[in-house]
């Protein structure tokens, strides 16, 4: 809204009247059935896209790798460290 009176002009309108009804067409993109419908589709994978996921897990050489950044960069300090919790722990 550009200023304060055609803000309460607009609102004044929508308190005082009622809106138009939905067309069944609207009705249904606004519920709870198209809702998860769309949901639905998008989690939704091609047959193509499941054919490469099985040949993928089923490969002899299928692994999970994560490359994290190490959380102590200096290798003297992360070997102090290591020697220092492994004494404290009985094992």
């Amino acid at each position: 809204y550009a200023n304060k009176e055609e803000f309460v002009g607009n609102l004044y309108y929508a308190i005082t009247h009622s809106p138009e009804p939905l067309s069944e067409e609207y009705s249904y993109a606004l519920s709870w059935n198209a809702a998860n419908d769309r949901f639905a589709a998008a989690g939704c994978i091609t047959k193509e896209e499941s054919d490469e996921y099985a040949r993928a897990i089923s490969s002899d050489t299928a692994s999970i790798e994560i490359g994290l950044p190490p959380l102590i960069e200096d290798e003297e300090r992360r070997k102090k460290l290591s020697t220092t919790v492994k004494n404290t722990r009985d094992w």
